[in-house]
């Protein structure tokens, strides 16, 4: 590309940028797709396709755009998918911390999509934040076992 060419569409997003309004609440998304002036489909990875979150923008000026979207549900013993370094993890919600709004996780092994989890040795659990947590999921099935018990998420889960 030559570097006029170049100049030229930095100047454009340079100007483009400037006069954006940003969300907050919107950080850990990586894909966007408008469905109208006032609402926008958001996926936690790229290459999601299934169950993005509808998020209402609310407010009109810079400081109070905020978002809000569907709540999500969660207690001690649900199933839950986490994204972790744009990974999906599945794991076993231990505690609930009400004043941080956190969630004491166990997670199986490996991250997803995987056919089998386990439960690893050593344990790994932390504490993980509510807006990480991608949705409650139905309890993996025993699979198989012999040396490691083995499971399977439900074909609903998938």
């Amino acid at each position: 590309m030559p570097p006029e060419a170049v100049s030229c569409c930095e100047i454009k997003l340079k100007n483009r940028f400037d006069e954006v309004k940003t969300i907050k609440g919107t950080q850990q998304f990586h894909r966007y797709v408008p469905v109208s002036s006032s609402v926008v489909k958001v996926y936690k990875l790229s290459q999601q396709e299934e169950q993005p979150k509808q998020v209402r923008i609310v407010g009109t000026g810079l400081d109070d755009c905020a978002t809000s979207r569907d709540p999500i549900t969660i207690k001690p013993q649900d199933y839950v998918c986490v994204i972790y370094e744009e990974k999906p993890w599945i794991g076993l919600v231990e505690e609930c911390s009400d004043e941080y709004g956190d969630y004491y996780i166990n997670f199986m092994h490996p991250h997803s999509p995987v056919k089998f989890l386990y439960w690893p040795d050593p344990i790994d659990k932390c504490w993980t934040n509510e807006s990480d947590i991608l949705c409650v999921i139905d309890a993996p099935m025993i699979a198989a076992s012999g040396q490691r018990i083995r499971y399977k998420l439900t074909a609903m889960t998938m």
